[in-house]
């Protein structure tokens, strides 16, 4: 009874979690059963020489008590083995099931939003970059005619308006510079070394002082906006919203 209600109380909801804890306990005890069992076995020829009938029937029927039970904690034990593998294969497959649906969800998802978000956005931007392109042709034509006429009040491109960083400027700045030795030479005619002049190549480090003049950062201008898009259809068989 006390293996079948163990077995029992092991229903088919219950967790590899909660299965791996029963099995644990149930080791514990096996541990515990095999301690005893060794214990009786160790003890029966003292009992055995004692010439006490009465006792050794006892000790007898204690250890082949014991020794069920460790038959019957090793069994329980292999069962719920066996079950926690069960548990695990069957939990694993759950897993794979749902992350299955999740996916097939997460793709219809897509796919509706294909049609309901990505086809009137890609129209959208369709529509908008002609208009662009169109505005960068004015300002280029506009500024020839402005050139052509000798004024110097050009228009900037929306490219270089809305799609590059403003430049940087960096202030003139003084660094300073620690020498060592001798900052002028001369070849020696005679044995063609370079040697210092007016001062020793044992010089202590000194300090020199130069200006870094200013100068302007450009900044970062984007690729063009018109070239760089690609709008592919959004179903087989219908027409590229933009881009080769």
């Amino acid at each position: 009874m006390f293996v079948i209600a163990k077995i029992k109380s092991v229903n088919e909801s219950a967790t590899a979690v909660q299965v791996a804890e029963m099995l644990e306990a149930t080791s514990r005890e096996l541990k515990a059963a095999e301690a005893e069992l060794a214990r009786l076995d160790r003890a029966h020829r003292s009992v055995l020489l004692a010439d006490d009938d009465k006792a050794l029937d006892r000790h007898e029927q204690q250890t082949t008590a014991a020794r069920r039970q460790v038959a019957r904690l090793r069994a329980l034990v292999e069962v719920l083995e066996e079950r926690h593998s069960s548990v695990i294969k069957r939990e694993t497959e759950e897993a794979l099931d749902r992350r299955k649906a999740e996916a097939v969800a997460a793709v219809a998802n897509v796919i509706r939003r294909l049609d309901t978000e990505y086809a009137p956005a890609a129209e959208t931007i369709a529509a908008f970059l002609p208009d662009w392109v169109s505005a960068i042709n004015l300002t280029k034509t506009t500024n020839e005619a402005l050139h052509a006429a000798g004024r110097s009040d050009l228009l900037l491109s929306p490219e270089v308006m809305a799609r590059k960083a403003p430049n940087r400027e960096e202030p003139a700045r003084e660094e300073i510079e620690i020498v060592r030795g001798p900052t002028q030479w001369e070849k020696d005619p005679r044995t063609g070394e370079m040697r210092a002049i007016g001062q020793s190549a044992h010089e202590k480090p000194r300090e020199v002082r130069r200006t870094i003049a200013a100068r302007v950062i450009l900044g970062d201008q984007l690729p063009p906006l018109a070239e760089s898009v690609a709008l592919p259809a959004a179903r087989p068989g219908k027409r590229r919203f933009w881009g080769k």
